[in-house]
């Protein structure tokens, strides 16, 4: 990845920072980010999925699906996102990017792999969100 990149990523970062205790995110909300990180991390080369669900999730804040024969994929997130203060403190908002970014990295190696792991493909992707300040 670019400097530039890597800078714009973080100014958008920034400019959007969101200090409440809970962020409920929007379709509008997937849509800018799934598009702006798209642009910078994938180049544009990772297709939108089919399906998009925000809505209450139990004990996970998010996951993606792909039926290989009908090649449909679905993200889904979870409605409510909490600000995190210990180990890595990240805002509400913050957990919303990191959860669709790491859905965004499954539907990527599905993609590319036609498979879906936190395998060596995932931790790749993992280092190199690290350094723009996203932890998967």
């Amino acid at each position: 990845m670019t400097k530039r990149k890597r800078k714009a990523l973080k100014k958008a970062f920034e400019e959007n920072e969101d200090c409440s205790d809970v962020f409920l995110p929007k379709k509008a909300d997937f849509n800018y980010w799934f598009a702006f990180i798209n642009s910078v991390m994938f180049d544009n080369c990772l297709d939108k999925p089919k399906q998009v669900e925000i809505r209450r999730l139990h004990g996970r804040l998010g996951e993606a699906e792909c039926n290989l024969e009908t090649g449909v994929t679905c993200i889904r997130l979870k409605n409510r996102f909490y600000a995190v203060t210990k180990g890595r403190p990240a805002s509400s908002k913050q957990m919303f990017i990191n959860t669709l970014a790491h859905e965004m990295v499954h539907l990527l190696e599905v993609q590319l792999c036609g498979r879906m792991t936190h395998g060596k493909f995932f931790k790749n992707w993992k280092k190199v969100f690290e350094r723009v300040g996203i932890n998967l």
